[in-house]
């Protein structure tokens, strides 16, 4: 099947065997939709390393990936791949009682300015700084983090240099025509022993930041009611 350029498989859950097997046998693959059994990460970033470099779209739901197999990878053979449906799981995140902690920390400083991150510059708020940043104006500002506040916002940093490692990964220099990208979803479900919150965050800043950015993207599509996202990503 060397010349197979499309193939469709409706209705039917793949496992990473068959998922592997069909990335080693057909080498002209443009356009592959199908959907993943659970728990099968290293599979679906052997898609990536290990694909055909004409793979332009892959869709489907259950394309789970843990970040730290997305991180950690090989170079992707894919490099024309435009169009990608995929959930990143495993991302560090600040627990609830810490994100009000956060969001009260925001509030202290509601004021607009510019924001650089990597040499890309756009409008924020003190949310959308470093968690670095972000100390240093809470200690112009006269405000003394508590323990918690601090922990929460170590947490923050830790998820957001996460982040941009994963938004980086998508954005590799040879990648830069990747125009689509899909957060697909079922809310709600636990994924590879990850709490379902650990879901890849949408972060402008962290996703346009340096020269790995996602430059040619035109369209983000979110397929689920509890996605991430912050509101400088609207």
């Amino acid at each position: 099947m060397s010349f197979l350029v499309k193939l469709c498989i409706h209705k039917l859950i793949i496992d990473g065997r068959t998922l592997s097997t069909i990335v080693k046998v057909c080498r002209s693959l443009e356009r592959f939709y199908f959907d993943l059994q659970e728990g099968d990460s290293h599979e679906m970033v052997d898609l990536l390393i290990k694909g055909t470099t004409s793979l332009k779209t892959c869709e489907g739901k259950g394309h789970v990936v843990l970040v730290e197999d997305l991180i950690d990878s090989a170079e992707w053979t894919c490099v024309g791949l435009e169009k990608l449906d995929n959930e990143v799981f495993g991302v560090p995140r600040p627990m609830r009682d810490q994100e009000k902690l956060l969001d009260k920390l925001w509030s202290l400083d509601p004021v607009w300015f510019k924001v650089t991150t990597d040499g890309a510059t756009t409008i924020g708020k003190l949310q959308d700084i470093d968690p670095e940043q972000a100390r240093q104006r809470l200690r112009q500002l006269g405000h003394k983090l508590t323990s918690n506040e601090a922990e929460a916002l170590e947490q923050r940093r830790a998820s957001h240099t996460i982040l941009r490692k994963v938004y980086q990964r998508l954005g590799y220099r040879k990648r830069k025509q990747l125009r689509q990208l899909g957060f697909i979803s079922e809310p709600d479900r636990p994924i590879g022993g990850c709490d379902r919150f650990d879901g890849l965050e949408f972060d402008l800043m962290c996703s346009l930041g340096g020269q790995d950015a996602l430059e040619h993207l035109m369209e983000i599509y979110f397929s689920q009611p509890k996605a991430r996202y912050r509101q400088i990503g609207l």
